[in-house]
């Protein structure tokens, strides 16, 4: 009667242990993406038990010795050539599926250009600004409300070196024409109006960046609260008026990388308000505007306190290596 070793040692055990570890080395092949290390661990371990049980019966093959060798030959040849080939087929079909994925995805799959800025030999990237949403505004706030930076590298090469710096501004109105009050007979009087204009009141620069990230790799994104780095000051303040009163102050941003394809280095530049929601009133995509003719002797709240920052920031850095960045 034969013992439990010698049955699962049989051929019949072994042989059914072989053909499944095949069996799973081609399903390895066949799964999303394919495993191909599991692949050649299978195919190896049949071939080692196939050997190992060839080789214990030729031992106990009853023959003389010269067709012993001669069947050893022939078994192991077929056995070692076999698992040389499906080393090879696994290989070959590994190089296929590598080369597979360096190969443009189908037009179906790509993302709608519209929204990507995709230019050959230029860095694709783009900012997002998301200002924390309440949705009670009769719950006092009691902390600064958090303003969430997202930094989409959208193109297909590393950005390296990216930099935040702030200049905290302060803006004032200056008359370059004086109001003035004319008497007309019949003690009647008139009023003409001046000119004024938005200038920087105060500014100071920081002498060192906010933010640093060493990188930034191709279809990735990094995003940072703003609202927790030190050198925002904003105001804990759920009514902001987007910059129109000047009263709440601004942060300028410049925001600095260099491309890894090309190591050029641009900037951008930003402005914020200090006072919740904090995007001024033309950088905020949900926020629709109307106007009308504008007052040509006084500033235009809606688009002024952006330019004149963004002027003098441009003053400030003309002197600095960076381009500024242009979204394509």
């Amino acid at each position: 009667m034969e013992s439990v070793w010698q049955v699962l040692l049989g051929w019949g055990v072994l042989a059914i242990v072989s053909a499944l570890l095949i069996g799973a080395g081609f399903n390895a092949m066949s799964m999303t993406p394919p495993d191909f290390v599991i692949t050649r661990i299978c195919f190896s371990v049949s071939a080692t038990i196939l050997v190992f049980k060839t080789a214990t019966w030729l031992a106990r093959f009853e023959a003389p010795p010269r067709e012993r060798i001669l069947a050893s030959f022939i078994v192991f040849g077929i056995i070692g050539a076999t698992w040389m080939w499906s080393y090879t087929y696994v290989g070959h079909r590994e190089s296929l599926f590598l080369a597979a994925q360096h190969k443009d995805p189908p037009a179906s799959l790509l993302p709608d250009k519209s929204l990507m800025y995709t230019v050959s030999g230029y860095p694709a990237v783009e900012l997002t600004f998301i200002p924390e949403h309440f949705t009670d505004r009769s719950v006092p706030v009691l902390r600064i409300p958090d303003l969430s930076l997202i930094i989409h590298n959208r193109g297909g090469f590393d950005i390296d070196d990216i930099r935040v710096r702030i200049t905290q501004y302060t803006l004032a109105y200056h008359d370059i024409v004086p109001w003035r009050i004319e008497k007309l007979p019949d003690d009647k009087i008139l009023r003409v109006p001046g000119k004024t204009e938005l200038v920087v009141n105060t500014y100071a620069k920081a002498g060192a960046d906010s933010i640093v990230i060493p990188a930034l790799h191709a279809h990735s994104e990094s995003q940072i609260n703003l609202a927790t780095i030190k050198d925002f000051h904003f105001n804990v303040d759920l009514d902001g008026t987007r910059g129109a009163n000047i009263d709440e102050g601004f942060d300028a941003l410049r925001i600095t990388f260099v491309d890894a394809a090309t190591q050029r280095r641009f900037c951008f530049y930003r402005v914020l308000s200090k006072s919740h929601p904090y995007l001024l009133i033309l950088d905020d995509p949900n926020l629709g505007v109307h106007g009308g003719q504008p007052n040509p002797n006084f500033p235009d709240p809606t688009f002024d306190p952006r330019r004149v920052i963004l002027e003098h920031q441009k003053k400030l850095y003309a002197e600095y290596p960076e381009e500024e960045y242009s979204p394509r």
